[in-house]
């Protein structure tokens, strides 16, 4: 895939050097970086900064950086950079792209809610598939193709968008119709199912819990209602 076509999807960026650069994946992680990648430097709710990450990213292979800060780490490498305001999102959306969108493919069934996510979430998939429809599940317990795991193994409730998308390909490449989500309000803040339409929602409640990460019971009610 070319860079250009990438970058066609993004609204707002600002381009520094070739966009006529062929890419193989699109990275947030630099330990994972391999030469041909975009690596998209993010802030993550830990306080860890991918912009640190740069330098060894380029040093891994990447053609391209997507980064928030305006001063660029990659400067005097001769590599192409994008400025964008929110590069959360922007890694959700080169994702899809990258995955040739697979969640349109899919009726997608968001869940959500301080508890109650997981058992719902199976008891959805378990009627699914006991009423002979092909599903797919992304969730705490796993990621899941008509009830077999994925390969790649299982990291978070709601994965990165970089991983989230290339499961979502894999369950669409199973012939799968239903894909049943766990949706973390961590991810809804951070954009990770930005560019997905969820044809149902599920919302089992809200309580007090993570608010030292969302501050306030609004602020995590909002995140919630971004499903």
């Amino acid at each position: 895939m070319r860079l250009a076509t990438l970058l066609d999807a993004l609204p707002h960026k600002t381009v520094s050097r070739r966009r006529d650069v062929s890419v193989r994946s699109i990275v947030h992680d630099s330990r994972l970086v391999q030469p041909g990648d975009i690596f998209v430097a993010i802030r993550e709710t830990s306080g860890n900064d991918g912009h640190t990450y740069i330098p060894f990213a380029i040093a891994k292979g990447a053609v391209a950086i997507v980064q928030e800060d305006s001063k660029s780490r990659a400067d005097g490498n001769g590599i192409t950079t994008i400025q964008v305001p929110d590069s959360n999102y922007a890694l959700a959306v080169l994702s899809a792209v990258r995955y040739d969108h697979p969640s349109t493919d899919l009726a997608l069934i968001g869940v959500t809610g301080t508890n109650g996510k997981t058992t719902v979430a199976h008891m959805i998939e378990s009627i699914l598939l006991s009423g002979g429809n092909k599903t797919g599940f992304i969730g705490t317990t796993g990621y899941r193709a008509n009830g077999r795991d994925l390969p790649g193994g299982h990291d978070h409730t709601t994965p990165y968008p970089d991983r989230l998308q290339s499961i979502l390909r894999l369950i669409s490449d199973e012939g799968v119709a239903f894909t049943v989500m766990e949706v973390s309000s961590h991810s809804l803040a951070l954009n990770r199912v930005a560019p997905m339409s969820f044809q149902v929602a599920v919302f089992t409640n809200l309580t007090h819990d993570h608010l030292d990460y969302h501050r306030t019971v609004e602020a995590y009610l909002k995140a919630k209602l971004r499903l």
